[in-house]
């Protein structure tokens, strides 16, 4: 979102392009991590465009197109945590919200002693590491002053 409010962005962008196509008006739903996939089921919205990963339990409930951008995995934390790799969490604590691809990739990889946190949605993860109540979050954009520890980048 600009400083004059209008939401902006490529997923922005790109829902425009579908209505422009489709000889229709845009109009941009507010939705949460959480709710998006319960309001498409139930037809509050039309359709998702966001960062929303396809995986096996989705593709029960909801249909997916091909992925229009390369979606990008990372754990973001203090220079000093010196994280190379997934080893290097252990015994940390990492912040990730509750129902996103991050979530289901970190318990995959994570280390048995990493205390994941998962938080509702994108704002409150971020203002729990920001507010150092966290000391690692997985997601994107990298807050000012963090580094990216790992990253590696996958389609789809």
């Amino acid at each position: 979102m600009c400083s004059d409010f209008k939401l902006t962005g490529v997923d922005v962008a790109t829902a425009q392009l579908i209505a422009d196509k489709l000889g229709v008006k845009a109009e941009f739903v507010p939705v949460s991590t959480p709710n998006r996939s319960p309001y498409l089921q139930t037809k509050k919205i039309d359709l998702i465009v966001s960062a929303l990963g396809k995986n096996p339990v989705r593709e029960k409930v909801i249909d997916f197109t091909v992925a229009y951008a390369p979606f990008f995995q990372a754990v973001f934390g203090p220079k000093a945590l010196n994280i190379k790799s997934f080893d290097d969490l252990a015994g940390k604590s990492i912040a990730v919200t509750r129902g996103t691809i991050q979530d289901d990739v970190l318990q995959k990889v994570a280390p048995p002693t990493l205390k994941i946190q998962r938080f509702e949605d994108d704002s409150t993860t971020v203002a729990a590491f920001i507010s150092q109540q966290i000391r690692s979050r997985t997601r994107w954009p990298l807050p000012e002053k963090s580094v990216t520890a790992w990253c590696s980048c996958t389609r789809g």
